[in-house]
């Protein structure tokens, strides 16, 4: 299940059957503060002004590991990084 569905899933769950007659703005509001600290891609959350994913950024390399190649974590370079455009001023 990619991440945006496990997001979803995770907010209509909670909403139960409240988020038919609560409509789209209150499960916008429920995913707003969504987070996963065991995603594939490690821990993320999303952004609740700019409602973007909040993220670990990996150096990784592929390097053969019994007999397949296989894309090997060296560092977590940024932890709970942003999206960096959103942090530029507008004109």
């Amino acid at each position: 299940m990619r991440l945006g569905s496990r997001a979803l899933l995770a907010g209509l769950t909670a909403l139960g059957a409240v988020t038919l007659a609560a409509g789209p703005a209150a499960t916008m509001e429920l995913l707003r503060g969504y987070k996963n600290p065991n995603s594939p891609r490690g821990p993320i959350s999303i952004d609740p002004e700019t409602r973007d994913i909040v993220q670990n950024e990996y150096l990784r390399e592929v390097r053969m590991v019994g007999g397949q190649l296989a894309n090997v974590e060296l560092e977590t370079v940024a932890t709970a990084l942003k999206d960096p455009w959103k942090a530029l001023p507008k004109k």
